[in-house]
């Protein structure tokens, strides 16, 4: 999972972070690598305000979205401090490595 604090994103730091994802996958003779995202809608009021996607990213890096999507439930913060656990939507992304 790659979750970079929003005063040290725009340096490289996942770039860097996926090559050496790249650089042991490429170690194991493994020929492809997938990810998974968060899909949220536009109005999803988890979202935080400030959101950006990923995706550009994850595409620039080479990576292809996937009709392949999974619910999966984990705790998340919610309002008053209170912890619920709720349905998440993880979209696949997979790149071909050489």
């Amino acid at each position: 999972e790659f979750i970079i604090n929003k005063d040290f994103r725009g340096h490289g730091i996942a770039s860097q972070m996926e090559k050496h994802v790249i650089t042991v996958a490429k170690k194991w003779h493994f020929s492809n690598v997938c990810l998974a995202t968060v899909q949220r809608s536009q109005n999803d009021p988890r979202k935080p305000k400030d959101y950006l996607s990923t995706d550009p990213i994850w595409s620039k890096m080479g990576y292809v979205q996937t009709n392949l999507t999974v619910q999966y439930h984990w705790p998340m913060l919610c309002e008053m401090n209170e912890v619920k656990e709720q349905n998440n939507t993880l979209v696949f992304w997979t790149k071909v490595i050489s």
